[in-house]
């Protein structure tokens, strides 16, 4: 394969890794709304079933994002082997510019999942107060 065919590649996995990532934080945000905004306690399998739908959204993701990573990595490595090493510095910087990595990525994905699942499971559990203005038509 030509470098300029594989650095094609390494873009456009780029972009999927950004699509991803993208859409799991909008995903995130919308839960935490959701939570933050709950005015009432939730019941066990409340949490339960929104924890599970999490939980299937997060894996499906973390995989992706995991192997895209990898395919990242080793486009990566094919572009290094045909790289000359006096070529240019775009080459060079580009080719060891590999954002969080598989590693970083199971890291900050899961500390994410701990952080949402703390969440579902003890924010919803306490006994909320709902918030009301006063009727005018009561005296005080």
């Amino acid at each position: 394969m030509e470098t300029n065919q594989l650095l094609d590649i390494a873009f456009k996995i780029n972009e999927v890794i950004n699509y991803y990532w993208n859409f799991y934080i909008f995903v995130y945000a919308i839960i935490m709304g959701w939570l933050f905004t709950a005015d009432i306690q939730w019941e066990f399998v409340k949490r339960a079933a929104v924890s599970v739908g999490f939980l299937l959204f997060a894996g499906i993701n973390g995989t992706a994002l995991h192997k895209h990573y990898e395919l990242l990595t080793f486009t990566f490595q094919e572009l290094n082997a045909k790289t000359e090493l006096g070529s240019s510095v775009f080459m060079q910087s580009f080719i060891t510019t590999k954002g969080v990595g598989t590693t970083g990525v199971i890291i900050i994905h899961t500390a994410m999942d701990i952080a949402m699942l703390s969440l579902i499971w003890f924010y919803t559990r306490k006994k909320k107060i709902k918030k009301t203005m006063p009727s005018p038509f009561i005296p005080f």
